[in-house]
């Protein structure tokens, strides 16, 4: 028969991978109401409720950081060439 040995789980390490909503909008500049707007719109990123408080995973923030991401190409260059003819 083997023993069993279980640690308790402490809130910090059941939450070490969640960010608090107003933790989250202080990271982006924004309101704690313009993260609620983003979330009943479902514009932000996903969101994890614990009864009434609203918590997101961090690499759910990245992964949506990166979706937002908007590469652009250089427009053609207008104008006089630098090479001499």
């Amino acid at each position: 028969m083997s023993a069993q040995f279980t640690l308790p789980l402490s809130e910090t390490s059941v939450l070490a991978d969640f960010i608090s909503r107003a933790e989250l909008a202080r990271m982006l500049h924004r309101s704690v109401r313009t993260l609620s707007r983003w979330e009943a719109e479902r514009y932000g990123p996903p969101v994890t409720r614990f009864g009434d408080s609203i918590y997101y995973r961090r690499a759910s923030v990245l992964s949506w950081l990166d979706r937002r991401e908007q590469r652009f190409e250089s427009p053609p260059k207008r104008g006089r060439s630098l090479v001499r003819r």
